[in-house]
């Protein structure tokens, strides 16, 4: 008999329960992979974790950020610089998922880049981490979103975070 334990799974934690923070949930949800989650809207989050069950877990901004190994942070770009120099000191070690995308709609509706031509977010905010913590770019997070719907119907394997 192997009495070796299967490793766990990286826990992951959402930073933010807008449109895409709610997608990832209700994934890891249909998934059955344990997740934490946080808002500045306590009021949305209570609401939205009464249907998680024992899957997802809503905790305040230091105690996601502890008990996750992964985090994605679904908020806006502006506000990643913010959170990686305010928590610097609590990510090393951690994986640090990027949805955002530098770009604004102006007032004529068109877009408008928020960083130099020849800069990247991932690079940008990689300059704000900590030694030993990584970042991975999502580039298209709706299409992901949905991608990670259609593997969980057909039973093919996908992006790691649809697991």
């Amino acid at each position: 008999m192997n009495n070796q334990s299967k490793p766990s799974k990286p826990k992951a934690g959402i930073i933010g329960i807008g449109r895409i923070g709610q997608a990832l949930a209700g994934n890891f949800i249909k998934s059955g992979r344990s997740f934490n989650a946080t808002d500045i809207n306590t009021e949305l989050l209570n609401e939205l974790s009464g249907q998680w069950g024992e899957t997802g877990k809503a905790g305040d901004l230091p105690t996601t950020i502890r008990d996750s190994d992964i985090l994605i942070l679904s908020i806006w770009f502006e506000g990643i610089r913010e959170f990686l120099k305010e928590h610097a000191g609590k990510l090393n070690g951690k994986i640090i998922i990027d949805p955002s995308n530098p770009i604004m709609i102006n007032g004529t509706g068109t877009f408008k880049k928020l960083i130099a031509e020849n800069e990247s977010s991932g690079e940008v905010h990689k300059t704000f981490m900590p030694e030993g913590t990584k970042i991975a770019k999502v580039l298209f997070p709706e299409f992901c979103l949905s991608l990670c719907g259609s593997v969980q119907n057909t039973g093919k394997r996908g992006p790691a975070l649809c697991q």
